[in-house]
């Protein structure tokens, strides 16, 4: 694992698509809600009830124009008009055919799903709920003592038919309710994966290169060591610093000096295996681990990066800085732990600083 981590977390694509999918959704709820007032107009109008025939053509274009407000992602808008429709439908019918036709369960079904929609306000949905319940006992209570203002014992199977037709829309809109609590939970489930994967990265990883901390790579280290202990698979450490930083710094200004050790990480995850692993380990010090890997390939290996690093020039504001590292190399034996290694490596490192800088050495 050599490549650099991200330090911020990119799902622009994904909330985009997600966006679009609950425009597409809310687009077309709308549209089956105009359906269903066209067919309640039909009954009506079979019935005669002129007054709710006209209440539910003015449902239709309400409707519609919401499906078409979806384009201008008016959800809330939406959302609000529908619940304050269907409980002025209800209680309209209820008032002029009586109860027991099945709109009090529609209402219902609109109280179940309604904790699951997104206002902007968070008690908005809750206020709702209690006005449709106060709605539905008013209506109860005004059905006992009230005889509907239209009579329909002889309009029984059209009775019937809108009874059926509330009793499906009911038990789909409980499957629905049942549906967004499982999405919503899901939804729920995934940011916190998300967020928990995004607070390890940021635990683990340097917030300026990217790379693995010194915490994250004294795990890896451990479990290198363990595991030549159990296989004898060999492995190296490699210290790196940057020669003379401090007058890079001095010269351009410390903006320079975090860009060029961010170029420098991107090169030398670039010149390394997939399997090599590479950590900041403090400053301007960079420390590889070269998995599998034996000390003789070890060292032609970071020659090879000492090279490319001497001959890629880093531009910075039009300025062209080039850099030189000094690299220290130690080999894993049986007896050394995590802090053995490292110091190795190091002490190999300064030997190369009080050698002359921009060469690799070995303990």
């Amino acid at each position: 694992m050599k490549q650099m981590i991200k330090s911020e977390p990119m799902r622009d694509r994904k909330k985009k698509k997600a966006h679009t999918s609950l425009k597409t959704i809310y687009m077309l709820t709308m549209c089956l809600c105009s359906l269903v007032h066209g067919v309640y107009l039909a009954i009506f109008c079979l019935m005669g009830i002129w007054t709710l025939v006209a209440a539910n053509a003015v449902s239709v274009i309400i409707y519609l124009l919401l499906a078409a407000a979806m384009q201008n992602e008016h959800f809330a808008l939406a959302l609000s008009v529908t619940h304050l429709e269907i409980m002025a439908q209800a209680m309209l019918t209820i008032i002029f055919v009586g109860w027991g036709v099945g709109f009090e369960y529609v209402v219902l079904s609109l109280l179940a799903m309604e904790p699951h929609f997104i206002y902007r306000h968070r008690r908005t949905p809750y206020l709702l709920c209690v006005a449709g319940l106060l709605l539905i006992m008013t209506l109860k209570v005004h059905s006992l003592m009230i005889q509907p203002i239209v009579h329909t014992a002889d309009r029984g199977v059209l009775i019937y038919i809108l009874f059926f037709i509330n009793m499906v829309i009911f038990f789909f809109g409980v499957i629905f309710s049942a549906v967004l609590l499982d999405r919503r939970n899901r939804i729920s489930r995934h940011v916190l994966e998300e967020n928990n994967r995004y607070l390890q990265k940021l635990a683990e990883t340097d917030p300026l290169t990217g790379l693995l901390n010194r915490r994250s790579m004294t795990k890896r280290l451990e479990g290198a060591i363990k595991h030549q202990h159990e296989t004898g698979e060999e492995f190296c450490l490699v210290m790196c610093d940057i020669d003379d930083f401090k007058l890079i710094n001095d010269s351009y200004g410390h903006a320079c000096g975090d860009y060029v050790l961010k170029m420098l990480c991107a090169t030398i995850c670039e010149y390394l295996d997939e399997q090599d692993v590479v950590c900041r380990w403090g400053g301007e010090e960079i420390l590889l681990l070269l998995s599998d890997t034996r000390l003789e390939t070890a060292l032609q290996i970071t020659e090879g990066l000492r090279r490319a690093i001497e001959t890629t020039p880093f531009i910075y504001d039009g300025a062209i800085v080039s850099i030189t590292v000094t690299m220290g190399v130690s080999a894993c034996g049986n007896e050394q732990n995590v802090l053995d290694l490292v110091d190795a490596a190091d002490r190999s490192m300064y030997n190369g600083k009080r050698r002359g800088k921009n060469c690799v050495t070995v303990s």
